[in-house]
């Protein structure tokens, strides 16, 4: 669980490192209701198992959906495989998008 957190913060503090401002995670305020594009997963090999069988892989559309008022789970939908599905906030943190400018 430690080593997971590490990474994620440190792939975090390397794009921000670059000035890389078009990446952001899906649990960003700012990704509600655009599509975005999956550029990495951001966490150990337990996360990307289970994000890669629910069929959320690098290079994917994404579209994020509505959030609750309290939090609570994501709504993604995969614009490749058309699966809606609604994803916990400690996963979608380790989700690294940008925004799809093909839209």
């Amino acid at each position: 669980m430690k080593n997971e957190k590490k990474s994620c913060i440190l792939i975090m503090r390397i794009i921000l490192n670059k000035k890389e401002s078009r990446f952001m995670t899906i649990i960003d305020p700012s990704a509600e209701g655009k599509i975005l594009r999956i550029v990495d997963i951001a966490g150990g090999e337990g996360v990307r198992r289970r994000l890669f069988s629910l069929g959320f892989q690098p290079g994917d559309r994404v579209e994020c959906g509505p959030r609750g008022i309290w939090g609570g789970p994501i709504v993604l939908k995969n614009l490749r495989t058309g699966v809606s599905m609604a994803v916990g906030r400690g996963i979608a943190r380790r989700i690294v998008v940008a925004v799809d400018e093909r839209v």
